[in-house]
């Protein structure tokens, strides 16, 4: 047995059981051993260890994510070399587009929202930050694995039938049929060996996002922010 294929059970179950109360929780122990399909005594070991460690938090009868999660997740963000001079970018396009602004980086086969804003015109003020998504749900994750050599481009597989992928001058548009949809505009950001750090998103209905507004006054706006962070990157 090699060792990328050893794994250790135990510690595979207790990630099952993070992962599904970040998604579902507050759940009780009978819910959990339910969705695991595990036995309840086997189900309270593990979460009597993870509260003990803080990774949980228990009420009388339910169980939810502890701040010790909330510590992990920061400090994974903050060593992305593209996170630190991205936020002043993101916070920028916000102000500037009105819309939602997004950075995100892909990580095997999941993207990942590190940082986002919402400007002034999306009524939802919600941020994703810690957000996972199918990358090929993104204009964002199809800009990053286009331009990354050790991942396979297979858009035709995973992205939604009604989203139109095109990929013009370095940028990358996601562009949903009808009014009621959202149309994306993402550009990768480089580093220094021309490898995809992430990419840089802005997002918004397709009712106000599209002709020259999308095609031309975001994709300037974009193509300067992407620039102004690599040109961090290379100091």
């Amino acid at each position: 047995m090699t060792d990328e294929s050893y794994t250790i059970n135990a510690t595979e179950t207790s990630f099952e059981i993070l992962e599904l109360v970040r998604r579902e929780g507050p759940l009780t122990t009978t819910q959990i051993a339910t969705e695991i399909g595990l036995a309840k005594s086997a189900v309270h070991k593990h979460l009597q260890t993870l509260t003990n460690l803080q990774y949980l938090t228990r009420t009388e009868y339910e169980y939810s994510l502890g701040l010790r999660c909330f510590t992990l997740g920061i400090a994974a963000r903050e060593v992305k070399r593209l996170f630190e001079p991205a936020t002043t970018e993101v916070d920028n396009l916000a102000k500037v587009t009105g819309e939602h602004v997004s950075t995100i980086v892909v990580e095997g086969d999941t993207g990942y929202y590190i940082y986002s804003r919402t400007g002034e015109n999306q009524h939802s003020k919600t941020e994703r930050d810690g957000k996972t998504i199918d990358p090929y749900q993104t204009a964002a994750g199809h800009a990053i694995i286009k331009r990354d050599p050790s991942m396979e481009y297979l858009p035709e597989t995973r992205t939604p039938s009604r989203t139109k992928i095109t990929h013009e001058q370095g940028l990358t548009f996601s562009v949903e049929a009808g009014k009621t949809g959202q149309n994306s505009i993402a550009i990768p950001v480089l580093d220094p060996d021309d490898k995809p750090l992430g990419a840089l998103e802005v997002t918004g209905p397709a009712r106000r996002v599209n002709g020259k507004r999308l095609k031309e006054d975001f994709a300037g706006l974009l193509i300067s922010a992407g620039s102004s962070i690599e040109t961090q990157l290379q100091t």
